[in-house]
């Protein structure tokens, strides 16, 4: 059950993001906040982890919310589907707000099968994909904040890993860097050398004091952030490492940061003929 444990508790951090902007593509189209009850329910997944031990009746109450959820999700592509709009910007959200529905769904299937116990599969699939989806759905919400996010790249790369997991990792970095800055720059890089493949997060930040940065991979340490739960970049590492990886950060005081993934690569396709996502 121990490694189901972490999985859950992963799901219920990572919920965060995709909750986040589901509320914000359609806020202000429906009028409401259509995510009050997955926050909810995101509260009460938490709250099992930390006070209920006995495994068979966490099993049941994970499977219980694992249903809730695609509920939940299923009003909320009814709302989404009532809107009358045809504007560009309408669609464009409404698209966005798909994105993160459907990383919900499948949050809600893989902590059903958490709940029993069962592995995820990996298998094989784009890195490149994986990241393109990460920042199409942060790129609107950090445009709020003034911060832009690119994603540069030349060769596509194709890999055996959990998707779901490593979606996760960018996701946490990119909004891990987000959090320290007030406006500024980010930008993901893709590129291969030999038989590795290198995925960097750069930020033009305010970056890591000294002091700090030998800690911040550590389980439930946090600097700098009202609501840090110190589990974001943890669980990167430890998901990178699964994956026979390794997660670094460079970073230079007052100048950013640069968190590197570095993986083993399976199998690279030609350099593809379009250009990076800007």
């Amino acid at each position: 059950m121990k490694e189901a444990f972490k999985t859950i508790d992963r799901i219920a951090h990572d919920m965060a993001s995709s909750i986040m902007a589901i509320r914000f593509f359609l806020n202000k189209l429906l009028n409401f906040d259509p995510t009050a009850k997955l926050e909810e329910l995101r509260d009460s997944l938490r709250e099992s982890l930390r006070n209920i031990k006995d495994d068979a009746k966490l099993n049941s109450i994970i499977r219980e919310i694992s249903e809730s959820m695609r509920s939940e999700i299923q009003f909320i592509e009814k709302a989404a589907a009532s809107i009358q709009k045809a504007d560009d910007e309408t669609i464009e959200r409404l698209c966005a707000a798909k994105r993160s529905i459907d990383k919900i769904k499948a949050m809600a299937d893989n902590l059903k099968k958490a709940g029993e116990c069962k592995e995820a599969l990996s298998c094989q699939t784009s890195v490149a994909r994986i990241i393109k989806g990460t920042i199409e759905e942060l790129r609107p919400v950090l445009g709020e904040k003034n911060i832009s996010l690119d994603f540069i790249y030349n060769a596509e790369v194709i890999v055996n890993i959990d998707e779901s997991t490593i979606n996760r990792v960018i996701s946490n970095m990119i909004v891990n860097a987000s959090e320290a800055m007030s406006e500024g720059d980010i930008a993901v890089h893709l590129h291969t050398h030999e038989d590795v493949i290198r995925i960097e997060v750069v930020d033009n930040g305010k970056g890591i004091l000294d002091r700090i940065a030998p800690k911040i991979f550590k389980q439930g340490f946090t600097f700098g952030k009202k609501d840090g739960t110190g589990t974001g970049l943890a669980f990167c590492e430890e998901a990178v490492n699964s994956h026979g990886g390794r997660l670094a950060v460079h970073s230079r005081s007052k100048q950013g940061s640069i968190f590197a993934v570095s993986l083993p690569a399976k199998r690279e396709t030609p350099t593809l003929d379009e250009d990076s996502v800007e």
